[in-house]
This record gives C-alpha cells, structure tokens and sequence, in this order.
C-alpha cells in the first residue's frame, strides 16, 4: 500500500543510443540554421534550470529523444531530436557542491532565500556549481530572459497553487536533530510550508526574471 503514487505520461519517441543524454555545455551545439532551437530557446531553458536551482546537472539528468522513433529499442539515428529535463528530482531547493537531498531538494527555505540573479546588471543567473553538474552561474542574452518571462507569466495563480499542490510540497516534512535524555541526539519531523507562500515566492522570482534587462 502505498500513501501517494505518480503516472508518468512520457513522450512518444525512443531515446537515443549512443548517450547518457546531455551536458549542458552542448546546447552550444544546436544549430538553428538545421531546425534547431534559437538562442533565446536555448537560454530560457539555462534560466529555467536557475529558477529551479537544477543542482545535479549531469547528462544523465537531461535526455535526448527521438521523435517519431519506436520507444520499444534505443534510436540508433535520430531525425527529430528533442533535448529535454528528464530528472528533476533536485530542484525547489538550494544547488549545493554535494547536491544534498535536503538542501537541494523541495526546501522551502533554501529555495526563497536563492536569488535569480548573481550579477542581475550582466545577467548571469545564481546555480552554486555541483561537483556532479555541468552548468553553473550561467549568462543568458535578453531574448532568452524575455521568452521565459512571458512563459512563467501566463501562468495563474490557480494553476501555480495546483502545481504546488499536486507535488505535494505542502506534506513535505523535514527531519531535524533533537536533544534526548540519553547521550544520543534523536530526530523529529517537522510540518511543510503552505501552498500559497511557495505560490508567493515563485512569483517573486518570475518578478525578478519579468523587471530584468539584459544587455
């Protein structure tokens, strides 16, 4: 029996052999002139990955799919690639160099207290490096700022309360050390942080991204 369950609804397509997926170094790569995506794409995802304090950037994090391929085998060619978030499981947090679970992972302290931006006048986002990541305190160009700007603020205030609420951030509970009678330190659990302050802070930051220019 189990308390909660997730269904994963994945994309059609196989994913690529020939890879562990991504590094964030080669979106360099992506060429638009050959139906890739943009720069201001490809930066808007990097200043998503801050938003979200991705600490555990490594490639295996990041998938390559092949749309239109048979998900059943591994693509050995792939006509329509994708590159896309596969695991997020550390994120809503605070990246860290040993991505530790409890800093990095839906700590509602850690995340409100992460600014956007590290330097906000040269655009270049806050991600702390991870001794496991391949992206760090990145630079994105304006029209990457603008496009996930505009993104993030089509969304309402329902849907961001749903999304909070259907992750469960609000049951999320964090063990903390508590003194005992005996010599050995015991634990304790302690209750999660309402929906509506993680609603209040992510608007915060989508603020923060929305009022920034870039040179």
């Amino acid at each position: 029996m189990f308390e909660t369950a997730t269904i994963e609804r994945p994309l059609e397509g196989a994913v690529f052999d020939g890879g562990d997926g991504w590094a964030w170094w080669e979106l360099d790569q992506v060429d638009p002139q050959r139906g890739g995506a943009s720069r201001a794409e490809r930066d808007a995802l990097i200043l998503l990955a801050a938003f979200l304090q991705h600490t555990d950037s490594k490639a295996e994090q990041q998938r390559l799919l092949c749309l239109g391929e048979p998900a059943e085998r591994p693509a050995t060619t792939c006509a329509h690639p994708l590159l896309m978030l596969n695991d997020v499981g550390l994120t809503f947090g605070a990246a860290n160099f040993l991505n530790d679970n409890g800093m990095g992972s839906a700590n509602f302290r850690a995340w409100s207290a992460e600014p956007i931006w590290k330097d906000r006048a040269r655009c270049v986002a806050d991600l702390r490096p991870s001794f496991s990541g391949t992206l760090s305190n990145p630079r994105v160009g304006e029209a990457g700022r603008l496009l996930l700007a505009g993104l993030l603020q089509r969304l309402s205030d329902r849907q961001l309360t749903d999304l909070f609420d259907v992750s469960r951030m609000a049951q999320r509970r964090r063990e903390i050390a508590v003194p005992t009678a005996s010599e050995l330190p015991g634990t304790a659990f302690v209750g999660g942080t309402p929906t509506a302050e993680w609603v209040r802070v992510f608007k915060e930051k989508r603020d923060a991204i929305a009022t920034a220019r870039c040179a």
